[in-house]
């Protein structure tokens, strides 16, 4: 939902942290919850040379807001979902990659998994209620992170991954039900 990116930015910060380079995470080093790989095609667009170590380190908050918006909320099309659906495949995208978190979406409506939230899909979002969906997203999230966990040594990022996931699931919830 269109309303709902500025509340999605705050809660979202609140789960990402400062600067990170865990050795055991695929993603590599993360300032914000944005991976450097991010960063440096985000900065490239910006300034049209490619970005530094420092330069991510440094990453001001108005930076990570516009990469958020076009890398991830965009490119899931969350101003077209439902309230609380938008959030949870919002984060997934940030979370897993936008392609993970559209096919989660398309499993969810029993879409074609391309991987592409089209029209098909937003219309098949249509005929589910945001409750439903926001249960299955959660349900199919945990799924995800369970199997992930036992690859390599993604095991020690599962407790935080099922804390992020019950933290957004109470926020979808909520922007549903009501507080």
């Amino acid at each position: 939902m269109k309303d709902n990116f500025q509340n999605f930015m705050v809660d979202l910060l609140k789960v990402e942290g400062g600067f990170v380079n865990d050795p055991d995470d695929r993603g590599g080093a993360t300032n914000r919850g944005i991976t450097f790989r991010t960063y440096e095609a985000y900065y490239k667009e910006q300034h049209g040379v490619s970005s530094s170590e420092a330069d991510h380190i440094n990453m001001s908050g108005p930076e990570a807001h516009k990469i958020y918006k076009h890398y991830y909320w965009n490119k899931v099309h969350a101003d077209l979902l439902p309230s609380g659906v938008d959030v949870l495949i919002a984060d997934m995208a940030v979370n897993s990659g936008v392609s993970a978190a559209s096919k989660c979406l398309q499993r969810a409506v029993n879409a074609e998994q391309d991987g592409v939230i089209g029209p098909k899909t937003l219309a098949k979002v249509e005929a589910f209620g945001a409750n439903v969906l926001i249960h299955k997203i959660f349900l199919l999230r945990r799924e995800a992170y369970f199997n992930i966990a036992a690859i390599r040594n993604n095991i020690k990022f599962y407790k935080g991954w099922i804390n992020r996931l019950n933290h957004m699931y109470d926020i979808a919830h909520t922007l549903v039900y009501g507080g």
